[in-house]
This record gives structure tokens, C-alpha cells and sequence, in this order.
């Protein structure tokens, strides 16, 4: 039953990714670069061309996709593919967060890249010390 019910979780995961994929695509194709006249994003940004960050995003989407699916044939601990996410959303988050001009600034960073980093150093910090119990539970063994 345990089994199920990580497998049904890793497929939930990674179908929030796809999902995420593909509505960044919609998005830009919606909208695309150049907000048209009479949209909430006309009226704050006007038609000025902007940077595509929504497919940015999606081609990074794609790319984690990727990843996590390689994570998810080669995992040694239950809960990694979820983590491998967390670190890997928000890391690419951070980044295209540079990209927007939309944001809240808390100090120095955008609010959205302060929960990013701290969400990825928290994920990173529960990989590691699960990879830790992972390699003390195969030395007592």
C-alpha cells in the first residue's frame, strides 16, 4: 500500500510540472511578448516588448521535467523526486525572477526570490540528511 501511494504522489509531482509546462505556454500564447491593448498588462506596461519569462519558464519546466524523471529511475530514498523539485523550481524561480519587474522587494531581493531560496535551502537540507539516513541504514545492514 505504501508503495501506491508514493508512486501515486511522484506521478502527482510530476504531472504539476507538466501542468506548469504547459500553462506558461498558454500564457505567451495568449498574451505573448507585447501585451495587446485593453488587457491589465497594457494598462501597467503599455506595449513595450518585454522578456518572454513565461517561456522561460516553461522551457525550464521542461527541463526539470526531464531531470525528475531521471531522478525518479535512480532514486535511493523515498520523498527524493519532491525534494529534487523543490530545489530545482525555486533555484530556476530565483533566477527569472531577475527577469521580472512586477515584484515585491524585501532588502535587497524580490519577495518571490527570498521564498525561493529559502525553500530551496530547506529542500536541500532535508536531501542531504536523508541521503545521510539512507547510507547509515545500508552500513547497519
Amino acid at each position: 500500500m505504501r508503495e501506491c501511494i508514493q508512486s501515486y504522489l511522484v506521478l502527482v509531482v510530476l504531472s504539476f510540472v507538466f501542468g506548469a509546462f504547459s500553462w506558461h505556454w498558454v500564457c505567451w500564447l495568449v498574451y505573448g511578448v507585447v501585451y495587446q491593448p485593453g488587457t491589465p498588462a497594457f494598462h501597467t506596461w503599455g506595449g513595450a516588448a518585454l522578456v518572454p519569462a513565461e517561456l522561460m519558464e516553461a522551457g525550464l519546466d521542461f527541463v526539470i521535467l526531464g531531470i525528475l524523471l531521471r531522478v525518479f529511475s535512480k532514486k535511493q530514498f523515498d520523498g527524493q523526486v519532491a525534494l529534487a523539485y523543490f530545489i530545482l523550481y525555486s533555484l530556476a524561480r530565483f533566477g527569472l525572477e531577475f527577469l521580472r519587474t512586477d515584484s515585491l522587494m524585501i532588502g535587497g531581493l524580490k519577495a518571490a526570490q527570498l521564498t525561493a531560496l529559502i525553500t530551496a535551502l530547506i529542500a536541500a537540507g532535508l536531501w542531504f540528511w536523508q541521503m545521510h539516513q539512507t547510507r547509515q541504514a545500508a552500513l547497519v545492514r
